[in-house]
């Protein structure tokens, strides 16, 4: 369990890193925008995706074991969650899609669409969720638990705080909006990856395999 905790902090503090990275460069202390943790294809985002990538195998990895379609969906969603940052999907089909049928009836229309965006996937993971939960077991649930606290602390960001800094703070001028709205998403996706890779090491067969 020590050398666990010493996995979440060394992604908390490269998490650091990149906050304090994103300081340096909103100061102009640094020029190169891939320092910045917004930055699409940046340093920081590059990380998330490392994180998210990792988390579906171990996630996989787990659903084998257990025989459980629910962290099957894990897994999944945290392909789509890659997915959706490195091809924007929640900028085209939330901001340019939806936001483009919303714009004639509201004012920040392309805020309101990746907001709308936001709210049906989440309510969409959790229909199929709830499926899968009321046949999981009592393990496969606690696992689960902690999954989706991590991924709330994720969401909340990506989409409330993202929400709120767009429509009533101002994107371009708020860096502590930006820091809390990208912190949030890095410390979200580092407690899932985290939880992911503490279940994994304590299955039965790798503390044999330790001992051994």
């Amino acid at each position: 369990m020590k050398n666990m905790t010493k996995v979440l902090l060394v992604l908390l503090c490269i998490d650091a890193i990149f906050i304090v990275l994103h300081i340096l460069y909103s100061f102009q202390y640094l020029e190169n925008k891939n320092f910045k943790t917004s930055y699409d294809g940046g340093y920081g985002e590059t990380f998330q995706y490392i994180k998210y990538l990792t988390s579906s195998i171990i996630l996989l990895l787990l659903a084998r074991t257990h025989q459980s379609m629910l962290l099957v969906m894990w897994a999944i969603l945290a392909v789509f969650l890659f997915l959706d940052d490195w091809m924007l999907l929640h900028e085209k089909a939330g901001g340019k899609l939806l936001g483009g049928l919303l714009k004639p009836y509201i004012d920040g229309a392309y805020h309101q669409g990746q907001a709308v965006y936001g709210v049906l996937v989440a309510t969409f993971v959790c229909f199929v969720g709830w499926q899968f939960w009321k046949k999981s077991s009592t393990k496969v649930k606690e696992i689960s638990f902690y999954l989706i606290v991590s991924l709330g602390l994720l969401w909340f960001s990506a989409v409330v705080i993202d929400y709120i800094h767009a429509i009533w703070v101002g994107r371009e001028h708020n860096l502590v909006a930006v820091l809390m709205e990208e912190g949030g998403e890095h410390l979200g996706m580092s407690l899932f990856l985290w939880f992911c890779i503490r279940e994994l090491f304590s299955q039965p067969w790798q503390q044999t395999r330790v001992e051994n």
